[in-house]
């Protein structure tokens, strides 16, 4: 592996507040997403160690497996890490200076920001003033400052071990697809149901493509899609389909990729369908719209 030696994981915030039971399988299911992810990349899967919320996972290479994580939803931050036994306040904060010192330069504005979570003989703020000045000392010509540091210096400290974080990419968030169930949506081929679809993967469903126009531009946005999908191809059904479809995968809703209401028609469709039907682009706001979009253009 490159010069760290695991990668932290850490799963959104949203799954945080879910009840403890809720909590355990959705942090299951992110697991075996992840998993699948790296099979359907043709790399190896990593070794998973759960930490809560957080994932430690070993034996993969860094450049390979961030854009693969990068695309799992359920995911908040991906962090590049180097684990080491928890020792004293002085022993972490002597081991943890050489590390520092790689990152802050003379006249590099830096901050350390320390996470902790057990029980120990030091708080958090403990590890950032003593690191904070240890750093000072052995460069003195760098600059604190904790508004818009150059330069972050991350601790993570969580019960026997403690972390030295060299790199951070951000993660998708949302929940794990699967978590909330499985909804059919009818593709047209229109470039706005790859964002719906994106979206309802995102709130953690599993999307059964449903082709009711062009066949070969919707194939096109659903294998652009498939790398939000754990890596797994879609398997589009005809409208003819759709009562098998919903008994076999037990369907709880129908998705459309409707942008402008039109009450009327909305409702004549509706009450043409056996499922409620969700259109989550109507009234989103397009500057979210727009950035998702540019997610998604960077896999196609």
């Amino acid at each position: 592996m490159e010069a760290m030696d695991c990668l932290l994981v850490k799963a959104a915030g949203e799954i945080g507040i879910k009840s403890l039971k809720v909590r355990k399988h959705f942090m299951a299911k992110l697991v075996d997403n992840l998993k699948v992810g790296f099979q359907q990349a043709g790399l190896s899967v990593p070794v998973v160690r759960r930490l809560g919320l957080v994932l430690e996972l070993h034996g993969i290479k860094v450049q390979q497996a961030v854009p693969v994580l990068q695309r799992v939803f359920g995911l908040h931050v991906i962090i590049q890490a180097q684990p080491h036994a928890t020792a004293g306040l002085d022993a972490l904060c002597a081991q943890a200076l050489p590390f520092a010192l790689k990152k802050v330069k003379a006249g590099t504005k830096f901050a350390v920001s320390a996470h902790r979570v057990g029980h120990h003989a030091f708080s958090s703020k403990d590890i950032e003033n003593k690191l904070g000045r240890m750093i000072l000392d052995a460069q003195p010509q760098a600059k604190v400052n904790l508004d818009n540091p150059e330069a972050v210096v991350g601790v993570e400290v969580r019960d026997h071990t403690y972390y030295l974080c060299a790199e951070e990419w951000r993660g998708p968030g949302g929940y794990p697809v699967g978590v909330e169930g499985d909804v059919g949506m009818f593709f047209e081929g229109k470039p706005e149901e790859a964002l719906a679809a994106w979206l309802m993967l995102k709130r953690g469903c599993r999307v059964h493509p449903i082709l009711t126009g062009n066949e070969k531009k919707a194939q096109a946005l659903l294998n652009q899609l498939a790398p939000w999908n754990c890596g797994r191809a879609f398997k589009p059904s005809k409208p003819e389909d759709l009562p098998q479809l919903i008994a076999e995968k037990k369907l709880s809703a129908l998705v459309k990729a409707d942008t402008v209401l039109d009450a009327q028609a909305m409702q004549a469709f509706d009450e043409s369908q056996p499922l409620p039907v969700l259109r989550p682009l109507l009234l989103y706001p397009e500057a979210f719209a727009k950035a998702h979009r540019k997610l998604l253009e960077a896999t196609a």
